[in-house]
This record gives C-alpha cells, sequence and structure tokens, in this order.
C-alpha cells in the first residue's frame, strides 16, 4: 500500500493550501493509499538546537550516510534531546513513499514553520530518492517574469521548499502547484482542521478530487481539463468564424447578435483553459483549431475546395498543434 506523508503549514485553518492538499489526499486514499497527516502550523517543530549540530558533525565526521545508522551519532544527553524531537518526524518521512507540502508564501518565503521542520530532518549527504514531493503552494498576487513584483526571493520557491537531498543525488519525480492571487478563502468552506498527526482511511466510493478531474493523481497521471477547455474554445472560434459572413457587414441584427454570442463564448472558454495552460501554448492552439476547422468547415459546408499549398500548410499546422500538446505539461 503506498504512503503519503501530508505536511500543512499555512497559519489559516481555512486556506487555499489546505484546501488543495485534502483534495489531494482524498484521491490519493481513493487510489487505496494510506495517509499521514501532520500540521505544522497546530503543531510546530522546535528549531534546532546544539545537539541538532553535534549530531551532523558526527555524521559528517564518520562518513554515515544511510539514514538507519544516524542513531550511532547520538552519544551525549545533549544529542540525546535533540534526537528526540527528531526521530518522529524522520520516521514518518523515511516511511512515505510520497510527501505532500502545503505551502502559502509569506514575506516572500516559506512559513516558519515549514522551515523549522526540513531543518530537523535535514541532514548531511542524505539521500531521500526515490520519495516523490509534492508542493502545493499558494500566494496573494502575480509574481511572473516581467510583474511588477518579480522579486528574486519569491522566484525559487518550490527549490527553498526542498532541501539539498531532495534536489539532487538522483531524486526525480517532484511536482509543483501554485495558486497565484490566493487572497483570503471565502467562508463556509472549512480547510483542515485537526491538529497534529492522524491516519486517514480510505472512505469505498467517495468521489475524490482527482475522479473530479481537478488534481493530479498521486501516481503522478494528469488532469485533461484545460485542455478540453481549449478544444471547446476553438471549436466554437470555428462557429464563429463562420457566423461571421451571413451577418452582410454587422447590418443584420439577429445574425450579428449570434455572431457576438459566438465570439464571446469562445474567448470565454479560452480564458478557463488559460487558468492552467501558458498563454502562447493556449493561443497558439486556439488559433491553429480556429484555422484547421474554418478551412474544413468552408470545404464541407461552402464547397470551397484548398489548394495543395493550403493542405500542405494544415497538415503542418496539425503536426505542430499535436507537438504542442505532446510537449506541455498539465498543471
Amino acid at each position: 500500500m503506498s504512503h503519503l506523508l501530508h505536511l500543512d503549514s499555512s497559519a489559516r485553518t481555512d486556506s487555499f493550501t489546505r484546501r488543495l492538499g485534502e483534495a489531494f489526499a482524498e484521491a490519493w486514499e481513493g487510489g487505496g493509499g494510506e495517509v499521514t497527516h501532520r500540521d505544522l502550523a497546530a503543531d510546530p517543530v522546535p528549531p534546532i538546537r546544539e545537539g541538532w549540530t553535534r549530531i551532523c558533525d558526527t555524521l559528517l565526521r564518520e562518513g554515515i550516510t544511510d539514514i538507519a545508522r544516524y542513531p550511532e551519532a547520538v552519544r551525549t544527553e545533549q544529542e540525546r534531546e535533540a534526537w528526540a524531537v527528531v526521530r518522529p518526524l524522520l520516521d514518518e518521512l523515511v516511511a512515505a513513499d510520497a510527501v505532500l507540502i502545503g505551502a502559502p508564501m509569506y514575506n516572500f518565503g516559506i512559513p516558519s514553520a515549514l522551515k523549522a521542520w526540513i531543518d530537523q530532518v535535514t541532514f548531511p549527504r542524505m539521500v531521500l530518492a526515490p520519495r516523490k514531493f509534492v508542493v502545493v503552494a499558494a500566494r496573494g498576487g502575480v509574481y511572473g517574469p516581467g510583474t511588477p513584483r518579480a522579486l528574486r526571493p519569491q522566484r525559487p520557491l518550490p527549490e527553498r521548499l526542498r532541501p539539498r537531498p531532495l534536489r539532487g543525488r538522483g531524486h526525480r519525480g517532484d511536482r509543483r502547484r501554485t495558486r497565484q492571487l490566493a487572497g483570503r478563502p471565502r467562508p463556509g468552506r472549512p480547510g483542515h482542521p485537526a491538529p497534529g498527526v492522524r491516519r486517514r482511511r480510505a472512505v469505498p466510493g467517495r468521489r475524490t478530487g482527482h475522479q473530479a478531474g481537478r488534481l493530479p493523481h498521486p501516481e503522478g497521471g494528469l488532469s485533461a481539463v484545460p485542455w478540453i477547455w481549449l478544444l471547446l474554445a476553438g471549436v466554437v472560434e470555428v462557429a464563429w468564424a463562420q457566423s461571421i459572413e451571413p451577418t452582410r457587414g454587422f447590418t443584420r441584427l439577429p445574425q450579428s447578435a449570434l455572431c457576438l454570442v459566438l465570439m464571446l463564448g469562445a474567448v470565454y472558454l479560452l480564458s478557463r483553459a488559460l487558468r492552467d495552460l501558458p498563454v502562447g501554448t493556449s493561443y497558439a492552439v486556439f488559433t491553429g483549431i480556429g484555422t484547421i476547422g474554418t478551412v474544413l468547415t468552408a470545404l464541407a459546408v461552402r464547397h470551397e475546395v484548398p489548394s495543395p499549398t493550403t493542405l500542405a500548410g494544415l497538415t503542418l499546422i496539425t503536426a505542430g498543434l499535436l507537438t504542442v500538446h505532446l510537449g506541455t505539461p498539465t498543471p
């Protein structure tokens, strides 16, 4: 049975990271997996102290890299006190096949509670592969390249969530889902209220977030919902293109109204796809579907036969759309 360690670090009991994390954990349980939950905000981990640093010194000096041998480096009373804090945290981490981290952005960084947990479980030359790590991040603004808030401390946020052992030495499979413009959640939709650590059991027949198409499956499957929105936008764009000619220069009121409705519908569906897909990719696919669909519709309805050059161009556009789709990861 696959085992997920779910970490929450939001100071809010009702937050976007908690909601997304809860949906992911439910999907994991729905697939028959087991979940251990630790609320780092409700049950904070203490900061590292000198005993922890002395354990690290011993590990480095004696070349101990096997996690199972870490207790050999615990020798003094001070180190035993530090190990009493580390051991339950490390046991949870080692027992997990995947780790889900809910991390809001506070002051352009991760919450101090999460940073304390990372400090406690990270040791020199530690290897955590092949465990997978999923980061669910949220931030109350837009911080991408070219925006006024594109600050360097914020851009590598997911990297800062991963201690050095998670960034190299054969580690693979980390995923990230970021919610921007998160703001304050609407009332009436509780997040994960239970503090501390608890074990959940799968509930047969429960409709999970994965089944609803909202989040990546814990085993790596990806939602196709954004591409469905994009496909629908392209189809409506084709209908809109065909509705322009009957308006006769927008001199016919019913035909003109239909044309405007289709135009707005195509733009709305495209905006839904843009919530998760890159703008450049989405617009390229959107216009490509519109181009191919319009030519084929004109051929079927108006008997406008395209030239060989036009057919060659449509073939290249089709190949380009397939390449873009295969090369674009879905969040």
